[in-house]
């Protein structure tokens, strides 16, 4: 009774090809767009996923004119100070167009971050040599991830070598570490001190051209509402006096956000843009 089935299906397709082939094509390219659908999605869902505490760890924005993921550096220690339930604080800085050179072969290079030594207690990567817990602790040394640690060392050792960075010699390397996955979303090739850069990146003042993403993270269960609703509070005492008067300044205007968790707000944002590039193409 199959083989009658079968026969009668390929009599069909014979006697209208036109139909099957349109039938067919449309059927596939059904199966390759869900296919597509899912493993953007699963890239999505999946960024940053391998830290250990990605579900509580925050990003702080300012909201003046927009959202600026970069925030003074004096925001984070006084946050610290006030909510002790905080477990963990790090800052990073990203600097942009560096030279590199080993040998008098110098290269220009980019995703380059200046970390301070609690970034490997917030970020969780996979250490290949070094040790994590000091590598990024004194000026003047960097860590190298290993497709770096190969295009300028080969396959010898690069700990206790040095490198020279924007002519700066004395540059130590003391770790390699695992590249990061693509979908991250805070991609580099080297994370250098942040003991390392000047002053200037430093500063007392609420706002400032320069300044750092600074990230933290929270109890497990903690509530971070409550956080949120004191953060008016939390400006007002530490840089109250800083602040153009109302009405010029509004704390509507000028106000810190940690609501939403860094990892979720990022996915948020990708999907969004993902689902209008997917409505402009259909």
């Amino acid at each position: 009774m199959f083989r009658n089935y079968l026969k009668a299906a390929w009599r069909s397709v014979v006697k209208q090809k036109s139909n099957t082939a349109i039938n067919i094509a449309g059927l596939s390219l059904g199966i390759a767009a869900c296919l597509a659908i899912f493993l953007v999605v699963k890239n999505e869902m999946t960024y940053d996923a391998w830290h250990t505490k990605s579900d509580r760890t925050y990003r702080i924005t300012l909201n003046e004119l927009d959202f600026n993921p970069s925030v003074s550096t004096v925001v984070l220690p006084a946050l610290m100070k006030d909510f002790p339930e905080i477990e963990k604080g790090t800052m990073v800085i990203y600097l942009a167009n560096v030279t590199l050179g080993v040998n008098e072969h110098p290269y220009a290079e980019k995703l380059m971050l200046a970390v301070d030594s609690n970034f490997t207690e917030v970020f969780d990567y996979e250490w290949l040599r070094g040790d994590k817990r000091t590598a990024l602790k004194d000026p003047g040394t960097i860590v190298l991830t290993a497709s770096m640690a190969r295009k300028y060392f080969g396959d010898a050792d690069p700990i206790g070598k040095a490198i020279v960075m924007d002519g700066h010699e004395g540059i130590k390397i003391t770790g390699v570490v695992a590249d990061p996955p693509a979908n991250t979303h805070m991609p580099f090739r080297f994370l250098l001190s942040m003991a390392s850069l000047s002053k200037e990146f430093r500063n007392d003042q609420f706002f400032s051209i320069r300044g750092a993403r600074s990230y933290f993270v929270t109890p497990a269960g903690y509530d971070i509402a409550r956080m949120q609703s004191r953060m008016k509070g939390f400006i007002t005492e530490h840089w109250g006096q800083t602040l153009p008067p109302a009405p010029t300044c509004l704390y509507n205007r000028y106000a810190l956000f940690i609501s939403i968790n860094v990892i979720c707000s990022i996915i948020s944002v990708r999907l969004f843009r993902a689902l209008l590039t997917w409505r402009s193409v259909a």
